[in-house]
């Protein structure tokens, strides 16, 4: 399996997208992903070293080589606190979001109607 495989795998398993990945392993943004999606480089030590210290549970060996299982454990389970909260940030993302479209939306008749005056 190719590096840009097992990024993608570990983001299916985890339900993320690539930016709130990178955040949670200390990156700015994911654009360290779309270099190993694009090809441009590869899961390098040090990205491995920081996906095992956010998520213990990865096999290093299968996230730098493709061998064996993606997770050491088939018993572990994430800490439930964790799970709340990421339900607790969906919830609020989409609240968010929705309000986002109102003002958009307001925005958009606003300018419309400064058009409409001018």
């Amino acid at each position: 399996m190719e590096d840009n495989h097992r990024i993608h795998t570990l983001l299916n398993h985890f339900g993320l997208k690539k930016n709130a990945f990178a955040k949670i392993l200390g990156y700015k943004n994911g654009t360290i992903f779309y270099h190993i999606y694009n090809g441009r480089n590869g899961i390098s030590a040090d990205l491995a070293k920081r996906i095992g210290n956010s998520f213990p549970e990865i096999n290093q060996n299968w996230l730098l080589t493709g061998r064996g299982e993606m997770l050491l454990s088939e018993t572990y389970s994430p800490d439930k606190n964790l799970i709340e909260n990421i339900e607790d940030l969906k919830v609020r993302i989409k609240g968010l979001d929705a309000r986002l479209e109102l003002l958009e939306q307001k925005f958009s008749k606003i300018e419309s109607f400064m058009d409409k005056e001018k």
